[in-house]
């Protein structure tokens, strides 16, 4: 998932929470963005933030490796 219109918006929020969520427990991130259903620009800036913080190749997009690791990121707190 990357900017785009064709994402889904409620896949898009759920990121936004799971960033969010991240930030929170200190795994990344300064800033709480919106959970707006937008991959803007601020969201694109905190995928690349969280794929730098776990060492991911930081380009904001969201592919199979930066869900597993963000979701792995957030149950293990």
């Amino acid at each position: 998932m990357s900017q785009s219109k064709n994402n889904n918006p409620n896949e898009v929020k759920y990121l936004q929470a799971r960033l969010n969520q991240a930030k929170r427990q200190g795994k990344s991130g300064t800033s709480t963005i919106a959970v707006n259903g937008n991959f803007d620009n601020k969201t694109t800036t905190r995928v690349k933030q969280f794929q730098s913080y776990l060492h991911l190749t930081a380009d904001g997009v969201v592919g199979n490796k930066t869900w597993l690791v963000l979701e792995d990121a957030i149950l293990k707190s």
